[in-house]
C-alpha cells in the first residue's frame, strides 16, 4: 500500500503547470530556459518528485551533471510513489557514471533498486520507464566493456517492447527516447539507418519535429563516418534544419552547423575555425554537452593535422569544462572515444 501524502489541490495544479512548461522547453532543446524556470520554482514545487526528476533529466541532457544531482537531492522522498523512488534511484546510479565513471557501482545500485522493488506494486508507466533507464545504464557499461556484448544486445533489444508499454501508459517522450536509443545502438549500418528513418517518421507523427530532426542528425553523422557522398549527407542536414526551424529548436541549428563544418573539414580539408564557431555557439546557449563533443572533435583533428599545441589546448579546455559541469568521465583521456559515444547517444 502506498502511504505517500496527497498534495493539496493548489499544489497539484501548480505542479502540473510546471511540468508542462518544463516539457515544452525540453522538447525544444531549450535547456537553459528550462533550467532557469525550474530553479525559479518555489521550494515546495522543486521538492515534488516528478519535477525533481524532470529537472534532473533536462540538466543531464544539457550536460550539467552537478546540477542534475542537486535537483535530485531536493526531492521530498516522503511524497514519492514507489515507482518514483525506483526512478530516482536509477537516475542517481546513472549519474554515478557521468560524474565519477563508477560503472560497477552504478550497475550494483541499479540491480539493488530493482531487487528492492520486486514485490512492490508500481505504476506500469513508472516500471517501464525504470526499465528504460536501466537499459541506458547497461548500454553505457557496455561501451566501457563492463558487461559483455551479448548482455548489451539483450538489453538493447528489450527497448521496443519497453517503448510500446510506455506508449500505452501515455508517456510519449520516454517512449521516443527508448526507440531512439534502440535505433542508435543497432550495429548493422543499413539496419541503423533504416531504424533512424522510421524513428523520424514516428516522431513527426507524434508532433515532435525536433526529435525527428535529431534522428536526421544521427543519420548524417553515421553517413559521414561511413564515407557516404556529401550530397547524401546534405539531404539529411537540410531536412533537419527545416524541422529544427519548425520547432523553434535551440541547439538543433548548431548541430546542423557542426555537421556541415565537419563535412568541410574532413572532406575538403577546410580550416578548423568553422568548428570553433560551433563551439562558441554551443557555449552561448549553455549547452556544455555539445561544446564538449566539439572540443573532442577539435582536439582530434588538430592532432591529426600536426597542431599538437592546439590539440593539447582543446583537451585542457574540455577537462576544465568537464570539471565545472561534473562530467568526471572526461578525465580519462585514454577513453575519449568512449566518452564521445556516450555523450552523443544521450
Amino acid at each position: 500500500m502506498n502511504s505517500k501524502p496527497e498534495p493539496k489541490d493548489s499544489l497539484r495544479t501548480a505542479e502540473a503547470a510546471a511540468l508542462v512548461a518544463l516539457q515544452v522547453n525540453d522538447r525544444r532543446g531549450a535547456y537553459a530556459d528550462a533550467a532557469a524556470f525550474g530553479d525559479g520554482l518555489a521550494e515546495e514545487l522543486r521538492q515534488r518528485p516528478a519535477i525533481a526528476l524532470l529537472r534532473a533529466r533536462i540538466r543531464m541532457r544539457q550536460g550539467h551533471m552537478n546540477h542534475a544531482s542537486a535537483a535530485l537531492l531536493e526531492t521530498d522522498i516522503a511524497a514519492a510513489s514507489a515507482g518514483q523512488r525506483l526512478l530516482l534511484q536509477l537516475e542517481r546510479a546513472s549519474l554515478r557514471i557521468y560524474r565519477e565513471l563508477a560503472i560497477r557501482a552504478a550497475l550494483e545500485e541499479a540491480k539493488a533498486a530493482f531487487d528492492s522493488a520486486a514485490n512492490i506494486e508500481i505504476d506500469a508507466g513508472d516500471r517501464a520507464d525504470a526499465e528504460r533507464v536501466h537499459v541506458r545504464v547497461l548500454l553505457i557499461a557496455a561501451v566501457y566493456h563492463e558487461i559483455s556484448n551479448e548482455e548489451a544486445h539483450l538489453a538493447r533489444d528489450r527497448l521496443p517492447a519497453i517503448a510500446a508499454r510506455l506508449e500505452q501508459a501515455g508517456r510519449t517522450d520516454e517512449a521516443l527516447a527508448a526507440r531512439f536509443t534502440h535505433a542508435e545502438r543497432l550495429e548493422a549500418p543499413d539496419a541503423r539507418l533504416s531504424s533512424l528513418t522510421t524513428f523520424s517518421e514516428l516522431a513527426l507523427a507524434a508532433a515532435q519535429p525536433g526529435r525527428a530532426a535529431e534522428a536526421l542528425i544521427a543519420q548524417a553523422e553515421r553517413l559521414l563516418a561511413s564515407g557516404s557522398p556529401a550530397s547524401e549527407i546534405e539531404v539529411c542536414l537540410a531536412r533537419a534544419a527545416e524541422l529544427f526551424e519548425a520547432s523553434d529548436h535551440i541547439f538543433g541549428p548548431v548541430d546542423v552547423q557542426r555537421l556541415r563544418a565537419r563535412l568541410a573539414v574532413e572532406r575538403e580539408f577546410a580550416a578548423l575555425e568553422s568548428l570553433d564557431a560551433c563551439l562558441e555557439a554551443y557555449l552561448r546557449i549553455d549547452f556544455p554537452k555539445g561544446a564538449m563533443s566539439v572540443l573532442l572533435d577539435l582536439s582530434t583533428l588538430s592532432h591529426q593535422r600536426g597542431r599538437l599545441k592546439a590539440a593539447a589546448a582543446y583537451r585542457r579546455r574540455s577537462l576544465e569544462m568537464a570539471e565545472t559541469c561534473g562530467m568526471g568521465m572526461m578525465r580519462d583521456s585514454a577513453r575519449s572515444a568512449q566518452v564521445d559515444l556516450v555523450m552523443r547517444g544521450g
